[in-house]
């Protein structure tokens, strides 16, 4: 098909594009120029997106765009289950906010709970700082990052790094666990220790010794 090209699945889902190739036998549509595909939770734009109407899973692998009610995501590699709403993003990814921009390299996003999983090494900027970790999960609407793998909380006053973090943006609360440094940059102090944890609001901070083997931190956890 040639021109104005539309798919309709179900109540929610629309495609549309300038080229379509579809194959009936394994219900697969190649989609080309100007794509959109549209439902509920977003809006996705690229070049050529692959879709498997069968299973209902797209893909686009020369650059993408996704929007939502809060955010702004683009890779260069973009994979999307429609069933379940899970968005995987490969390569040169960014998700961008009006509160926040997050940079990686991996990034799940599940579009019905607004979290953001990254496997890889992964730059969250704030209004209040700067966040790193290789590992974790940042719960988007709740401002709250649940970070592994040498993981670091950046401000204008403090340094807080530790094999696992929990960082609450809106209270400005760290709890970083394991391996853990805390630098004050205003009195030029570094603490370090197995525990340490900051309340910026209180501008109070706490480093322990080996107090056992705690939990990872988790959400709403201060």
């Amino acid at each position: 098909a040639f021109g104005h090209v539309k798919i309709r699945q179900g109540d929610t889902l629309t495609l549309t594009g300038d080229t379509l190739f579809y194959n009936g036998d394994n219900k697969m549509a190649k989609v080309r120029g100007n794509v959109v595909l549209k439902d509920k939770e977003m809006t996705l734009t690229t070049k050529f997106l692959d879709y498997d109407m069968k299973n209902k899973l797209a893909w686009y692998y020369n650059g993408g765009d996704i929007i939502d009610d809060e955010n702004h995501l683009s890779s260069e590699l973009g994979f999307y289950n429609t069933m379940s709403k899970m968005l995987s993003f490969k390569t040169n990814v960014s998700l961008i906010n009006p509160d926040y921009e997050l940079k990686s390299d991996t990034l799940l996003y599940d579009t019905k709970s607004k979290i953001a999983y990254f496997k890889g090494p992964t730059d969250i900027i704030t209004n209040s700082g700067t966040l790193y970790a290789e590992d974790g999960e940042y719960y988007t609407l709740e401002k709250q990052s649940v970070f592994r793998g040498k993981a670091r909380i950046e401000t204008e006053e403090y340094i807080l790094e530790g094999d696992s973090l929990y960082y609450d943006e809106i209270n400005d609360i760290g709890i970083a666990k394991y391996n853990v440094k805390l630098v004050s940059k205003e009195d030029d102090i570094i603490i370090e220790g197995d525990i340490g944890k900051y309340w910026g609001k209180a501008g109070l901070s706490k480093v322990y010794g080996l107090p056992g083997s705690p939990e990872e931190p988790s959400p709403g956890t201060a």
